[in-house]
């Protein structure tokens, strides 16, 4: 099996991460906590064992963002083919997927310590 990317690597270091603020609007999705970011303006999804929840461009995604708060990111692992973009699992059973639509910049992560890791389209 490969070894993780380096961003991945970065999380899994800091697990728990818990939710304390999510907003979600006309520039993106932005989920943080304590000394924490990710934000992204790509394209994205939650979803759980009963499939889609919501995502950017649904309806209902306004909606459901507030109930991301209170949860904490207790798994992290690379998502699709290329394993360019995170996939974080969610303690209330949920799971957001990335989705990269562009080799600039599609998402940055702050992590505690000063960590900015800013996805450069090589999951490297």
């Amino acid at each position: 099996m490969d070894a993780p990317p380096y961003f991945i690597k970065a999380v899994r270091s800091h697990l728990p991460l818990t939710i304390t603020r999510a907003v979600l609007d006309e520039n993106g999705l932005l989920i943080g906590g304590d000394g924490w970011v990710f934000a992204t303006e790509s394209a994205w999804r939650f979803a759980s064992q009963r499939g889609f929840e919501f995502g950017s461009g649904s309806e209902v995604a306004p909606a459901q963002i507030d109930s991301l708060v209170g949860q904490s990111i207790t798994a992290a692992y690379p998502f699709g083919t290329a394993s360019l973009d995170p996939s974080f699992v969610l303690s209330g059973g949920m799971i957001f997927e990335h989705f990269s639509t562009t080799d600039f910049e599609p998402w940055e992560l702050r992590l505690p310590g000063n960590v900015t890791i800013i996805a450069d389209g090589t999951g490297a």
